[in-house]
């Protein structure tokens, strides 16, 4: 996960490490550090963190603005799109079901192509599911459930 850190803390921090370690970098104006780097090396980071912020590393990271990579973000919601696809597939949805899905969840879909995985699971959130009384139905409460935990996990990732 790419989070966003102060120009003072980027400095802060590098100021700190042994020369051969760097954590972060700077991309049109901004500072981010990735947090596998700073796992990579938090022998190093963690008593600077502490000594710098009184703050474990965890507790440092956990306060920092996420900011995933949009690429990252659209991929992410392609999978989870393609998985719901898949299961829908596997569990053999017809034609009539899938253009009620379709009908219903049209802006969810948009949300998850464009990776605004967060805006497609707070609608998931308020989606009733469908009550079951037409041949058509589909969406039940475990299937809307299944995709915000794939929503999760894939947002963990990015």
């Amino acid at each position: 996960m790419r989070l966003g850190i102060s120009f003072t803390q980027y400095v802060e921090i590098n100021n700190e490490l042994p020369d051969n370690y760097k954590l972060g970098y700077e991309l049109a104006g901004e500072y981010f550090i990735e947090t596998i780097s700073a796992y990579k090396i938090s022998e190093k980071l963690e008593p600077i963190i502490a000594s710098l912020y009184n703050q474990t590393l965890e507790e440092f990271l956990i306060l920092l603005d996420r900011k995933p990579d949009r690429e990252l973000l659209k991929e992410a919601g392609e999978e989870v799109s393609q998985r719901f696809m898949q299961r829908n597939s596997d569990d053999n949805i017809d034609s009539s079901q899938s253009a009620w899905v379709l009908h219903r969840c049209n802006i969810i879909t948009m949300y998850l192509v464009i990776g605004a995985l967060v805006d497609a699971k707070d609608i998931l959130l308020d989606l009733v599911p469908d009550d079951m009384s037409e041949p058509y139905h589909w969406i039940t409460q475990e299937r809307i459930n299944k995709v915000i935990e794939d929503i999760e996990i894939a947002y963990q990732k990015v």
